[in-house]
């Protein structure tokens, strides 16, 4: 036997879903502990700094401070999502 998933659709982003289910295996460590400097992506193109303030709140891998005060979360622990903070 074998289970697969199917995606119907047009334009889908494969990489961006296919590393977002790679992120959801149960055994694998958050990259980033609470307290951590690190970039979010806000909207598809911009990276804003911010700090990761906890984890997995309302099924959401982070909860994250930006720069500049709102609280934002990443449903996957992935670089489209959420990356190390550049300098």
């Amino acid at each position: 036997r074998i289970s697969s998933f199917v995606f119907i659709g047009k334009n889908l982003e494969l990489d961006l879903l296919k590393n977002g289910f790679e992120a959801c295996r149960a055994a694998k460590e958050l990259r980033f502990p609470v307290g951590t400097k690190i970039e979010a992506n806000t909207d598809d193109e911009n990276y804003v700094k911010g700090t990761i303030l906890e984890h997995w709140v309302d099924g959401n891998v982070y909860l994250i401070e930006l720069h500049d005060g709102e609280k934002v979360v990443a449903p996957v622990d992935i670089d489209e999502y959420v990356r190390a903070a550049t300098a």
